[in-house]
């Protein structure tokens, strides 16, 4: 049993990226070997990491841009000397000579003082934001980065899993599931839309939608057990979902992404079906 459940979840896998391989025709997968449903997989695969990896360098182009643009118009002198005029005035000494005498000349001063301070902390202010918008884009090419070796890691780990699987079942699971998604689209579609909150099903993310429709196809028409399915489902999800935030109007399910919100909706989707007495 043991088996034959990793034998399933090899299957998922290949179906999935299957599945999100934009140039490929899901009436087309269905009359092919196991060896071409790996090839495709892998095919998504590279393409997501190529696209990850162009996007670093696209975030990293961003941020020397940023920075760059920044410091050549910076007057580090003028900055240097607007922050010693700042800090060598003593304001209380001003304020005690401005209320003892209220000498013109030192409410000139304050006044120069006090517009030279909110200069350079304008300035500060400026250079600090610059700065944090650098970060965030280079945090984000972290994560692209780790998502692409993830990726790599995944092409390796499946062409393995493969090999280590009875072949045959993998083969005929994958296309039983790829059969069933690809010829029920429509109900499972529908069965997805109804437990959507605040969202159409066009908007969510590609890979998302493939997710959720392999576990319906399950749970619906494969009996697989709905907990065994959504388990599954939020595995692949963990694995493969994207940084995409869902907020929807339901309070419960708030901001949640990737595989919490496949989560909430399978969960949606069971409850459903079981009050109706489908499942």
């Amino acid at each position: 049993m043991r088996h034959r459940q990793q034998n399933r979840s090899i299957a998922r896998e290949l179906v999935l990226l299957s599945l999100c391989q934009i140039n490929s025709n899901p009436e087309e997968l269905q009359k092919e070997e196991l060896t071409t449903l790996i090839s495709t997989a892998i095919a998504t695969l590279r393409a997501e990491i190529q696209d990850n990896l162009e996007t670093a360098g696209s975030e990293i182009d961003n941020s020397d841009a940023l920075l760059n643009s920044k410091t050549s118009s910076l007057n580090g002198q003028k900055a240097r000397e607007l922050a010693k005029k700042l800090t060598d005035k003593k304001f209380e000494d001003l304020y005690s000579r401005l209320r003892d005498r209220g000498d013109r000349e030192d409410t000139i001063e304050l006044a120069t003082i006090l517009s030279q301070s909110r200069e350079t902390l304008d300035y500060y202010l400026d250079l600090s934001a610059t700065v944090e918008a650098a970060k965030a884009n280079i945090e984000k090419v972290h994560k692209l980065s780790q998502q692409a070796i993830n990726r790599l890691g995944y092409a390796v780990e499946l062409q393995e899993f493969v090999q280590l699987s009875n072949q045959y079942e993998v083969r005929e699971y994958s296309l039983q599931l790829l059969d069933t998604v690809v010829s029920r689209q429509a109900q499972i579609q529908e069965q997805i839309e109804l437990a959507l909150v605040g969202y159409t099903f066009d908007r969510l993310a590609r890979v998302d939608r493939e997710i959720l429709k392999i576990a319906v196809a399950e749970i619906i028409y494969l009996e697989i057990p709905k907990k065994v399915a959504i388990v599954e489902a939020v595995e692949l999800a963990k694995r493969y979902s994207g940084e995409e935030i869902y907020s929807e109007t339901d309070k419960s399910e708030n901001s949640k992404g990737g595989f919490r919100f496949i989560n909430g909706v399978l969960r949606r989707i069971t409850d459903r079906l079981k009050a109706e007495a489908i499942i």
